[in-house]
């Protein structure tokens, strides 16, 4: 009799090895998507908190700016960040 074995794997072997794979790739891009969401939100926070405050303050001197004309009627337009 001979021994005739084989080195190398089995089919199942390589599937289950693939499922593995390919569910820790998706696993870390979800993470990574959530991740970039997470940054793209806190990124327009941190852009609409910078204007605040100068919108504010255009807004106050155009009331100010009003009452001493004593129109009631406000009206016109601004472009704030983008």
């Amino acid at each position: 009799m001979s021994n005739n074995k084989q080195a190398g794997f089995t089919l199942i072997e390589v599937l289950v090895a693939s499922v593995i794979l390919f569910a820790t790739i998706t696993l870390v891009s979800d993470m990574f998507r959530g991740a970039f969401i997470s940054s793209e939100r806190a990124n327009r926070h941190v852009t609409i908190s910078g204007i605040m405050p100068i919108a504010l303050k255009q807004i106050q001197a155009a009331l100010r700016h009003q009452s001493k004309n004593a129109e009631h009627n406000l009206s016109g337009s601004n472009v704030f960040g983008e």
